[in-house]
């Protein structure tokens, strides 16, 4: 077969790859503008990875495998807002969109209007994951790869641990912006400028802090760009990506939440504005921060996902350092580990990078490294890190039975505390809390309001009932309730209303 002729698209964190050490192979049919290849069989092999998402992702919800955080955060936010009230989400102790500013949750809002159930935040996610799929070949293409290493690169997407485990963490609109960042990539290279604005004011309207992929994109096929015209077009996109983590943490501060600067990025400054006035001092914080063993571990799992091809496109590489420094410089725990939602965003950028890589190597080891090593490498990693064994799927918990027998003595205008599994089936209502709380103090992983966190007699007697897991090993002291022994389940029932005398407050 003829190769066609290479597109004049130089990556900016790439040099141009000669035609004559990796021979492309052609565009497969259809047309080679397209963002989505629907080939009969990749779209059947997509609509399949979809619709299995959806079935785990249904399982866990249904079994009580779901957690609070963040699945009873947003589905709380999301019944609020379809009722027309402010997204309050007590179980945060923050309005939704000062924890972090998603405008498309007023975008899914109608749709508890029609059914108040989070499947359709499994639903909307899934089939983000299944086009994920379907955008693939067009960014392979547009990085000017062999085609014959494609099918190598798709098993990778449909198998990373990066994307399952974010999937298989009940819902974050992170997860769903995957398909956005590799059409926004391809459009990049492509230098389509209409559709990387689109694809810009998307990722922007998933979630603030999207902003810095953003960035990324624009850099993507930079120095390639016909034209300054282009340049300052792109730039104005970074720009914007710039602002929007800005305007998220202004909306959050005017909302009253911490943005989780102090716990996870106050080794660096007090604040961020004194961050950035004092880079000299910053700067060495922020390498020892970066240096950390559990991110060191991090960065090698990620490469190695992709069989290291990665490293073989330095500038490339360097876009995904954009994307993932958030979570890379977090002094938390949490956000190095792959067992959550986090690095689902960095995996499009991995890709351009492997696939990059790919093509510098010459045919034969590019053959044997797309087609065999980079599958084998993701399903080893999945097999190893993935939902296996984060056992997200096979966690012990509570019987579906007893807790749906529990749930029905509990009233929808109930003031509940609830413990991790239970809470996601008690969301939608005004008032909720994560046991123990107010009760009793806890360790929290997750940054959560004081206001909730605290110990507090007035708040617990505004309490009407506390449905915990009998298998949690916390033993609640509960004096004015009354527990009712479901299986696996205990209801505490408030025995005699407390006295009311104008000074109960709510956190």
């Amino acid at each position: 077969m003829t190769p066609p002729v290479a597109p004049p698209v130089a990556s900016a964190v790439a040099a141009p790859v000669a035609p004559a050490v990796v021979p492309a192979l052609g565009h497969p049919a259809g047309r080679p503008s397209s963002y989505l290849d629907v080939r009969p069989r990749l779209l059947a092999v997509g609509g399949s990875l979809a619709l299995l998402a959806f079935a785990l992702e249904w399982y866990r919800f249904t079994s009580y495998r779901s957690l609070t955080m963040d699945l009873a955060v947003f589905d709380q936010a999301l019944w609020k807002l379809a009722h027309g009230h402010a997204p309050q989400v007590t179980v945060i102790g923050w309005n939704v969109f000062a924890d972090h500013l998603s405008p498309v949750l007023l975008l899914l809002a109608p749709l508890y209007r029609v059914a108040a159930t989070p499947a359709w935040l499994f639903l909307v996610q899934s089939l983000a994951f299944g086009a994920g799929f379907l955008a693939v070949p067009a960014l392979l293409r547009a990085a000017n790869v062999d085609a014959r290493l494609q099918p190598g690169f798709l098993v990778a997407y449909a198998a990373t641990p990066l994307v399952w485990n974010a999937l298989l963490v009940d819902f974050h609109p992170t997860t769903f912006a995957v398909p956005f960042l590799i059409v926004g990539l391809t459009a990049a290279l492509r230098h389509d400028l209409r559709m990387l604005a689109v694809m810009s004011v998307a990722l922007v309207l998933l979630r603030d802090d999207l902003g810095l992929a953003v960035i990324a994109m624009a850099l993507a096929g930079w120095t390639g760009a016909p034209s300054a015209r282009e340049r300052r077009h792109r730039l104005t996109l970074a720009l914007g990506g710039l602002a929007s983590v800005l305007l998220g943490g202004a909306v959050g501060n005017a909302l009253g939440a911490s943005r989780h600067w102090v716990p996870r990025y106050g080794y660096l400054a007090a604040t961020p504005v004194d961050a950035l006035l004092h880079p000299w001092r910053t700067l060495p914080r922020l390498a020892v921060g970066l240096g950390r063993i559990d991110n060191l571990t991090l960065v090698v799992i990620c490469l190695g996902t992709l069989a290291f091809l990665p490293v073989l496109s330095p500038r490339r590489l360097l876009l995904v350092g954009i994307v993932a420094l958030p979570f890379l410089a977090a002094n938390d725990p949490n956000l190095h580990s792959l067992r959550f939602h986090y690095e689902a965003t960095v995996l499009p950028f991995l890709l351009l990078a492997a696939a990059t890589g790919a093509s510098r190597l010459d045919a034969e080891r590019a053959c044997a490294t797309g087609r065999l090593l980079v599958p084998a490498f993701t399903v080893i990693v999945l097999v190893a890190l993935g939902p296996l064994d984060t056992r997200s799927l096979t966690d012990r918990t509570v019987a579906a039975g007893d807790a749906r027998r529990a749930l029905s003595s509990v009233a929808p205008t109930d003031r509940v505390v609830a413990s991790d599994q239970l809470g996601p089936h008690l969301s939608q209502r005004d008032f909720l809390l994560p046991y123990p709380y107010p009760f009793a103090a806890a360790r929290q992983p997750f940054p959560i309001s004081a206001s909730v966190a605290r110990v507090s007699p007035e708040v617990a007697a505004t309490i009407d009932a506390v449905v915990i897991s009998s298998l949690d090993r916390r033993t609640p002291v509960l004096a004015d309730f009354t527990p009712h022994r479901y299986g696996t389940v205990v209801v505490y029932r408030r025995a005699v209303a407390p006295a009311s005398n104008g000074q109960t407050e709510a956190p």
